[in-house]
């Protein structure tokens, strides 16, 4: 019987290959890569958004808001300080509404009355308020996008028939032939605020 490495043992020159110890060609967990450690892009590791976005990907809408202030700003002047009508005398906001208070209801077009007394400013308020609402980046702006539209074209939808200030008499075309700038900036500036409404937040 010759003498070598009898039984189980290992061969001479060689460490026990035991958990302790490292075997050479077998399994070598790394100080990075093993479960124990960091892992780049595995199960401990934060994800990584691969279009850029998240919860940054959409930013306040600078330019629709800009395009709303513009349209907002442009009704507060033909509401204070523009004529609606021709003719020699002050044909403002605050003259018509004088006017159509003064005169008999029964003369008077419901909607007129209370466009010119205060559902001319409810609606520049709430128009313009949509239409900011609509821009800023939040879960909620496509939505408000659709609502901003509607309600700054739906103004200038019942500012059209507004300016028609009896019940009965002339027509709508008589009134449309009379109107002057105050009618028309009121016009183009409910329809600038719904389209600063459509644009909504800026994409990043």
């Amino acid at each position: 019987m010759t003498q070598g490495n009898p039984g189980y043992g290992p061969p001479p020159g060689q460490q026990p290959g035991g958990y302790g110890a490292p075997q050479p060609g077998g399994y070598q967990p790394s100080q990075s890569g093993g479960y124990g450690g960091p892992q780049p892009g595995g199960y401990g590791a934060p994800p990584s958004n691969p279009y850029g976005g998240g919860a940054g990907s959409q930013s306040f809408g600078v330019v629709g808001a800009a395009i709303a202030v513009v349209g907002a700003a442009l009704v507060v002047v033909a509401f204070t300080a523009l004529n609606w009508f021709k003719g020699n005398g002050s044909s403002k906001v605050s003259d018509i509404h004088k006017v159509l208070d003064g005169a008999p209801s029964n003369t008077v077009s419901g909607l007129a009355n209370a466009y010119f007394s205060w559902l001319g400013w409810v609606l520049l308020a709430l128009a313009a308020i949509l239409a900011i609402a609509a821009n800023a980046s939040s879960p909620a702006s496509g939505a408000l996008r659709g609502v901003g539209v509607v309600v700054g074209l739906g103004a200038a939808v019942l500012t059209l028939f507004a300016i028609k200030l009896s019940s009965g008499g002339p027509d709508l075309t008589a009134y449309l032939k009379d109107g002057r700038v105050g009618f028309y900036a009121t016009l183009a500036g409910f329809v600038l605020i719904a389209v600063g409404a459509a644009i909504g937040p800026r994409r990043v």
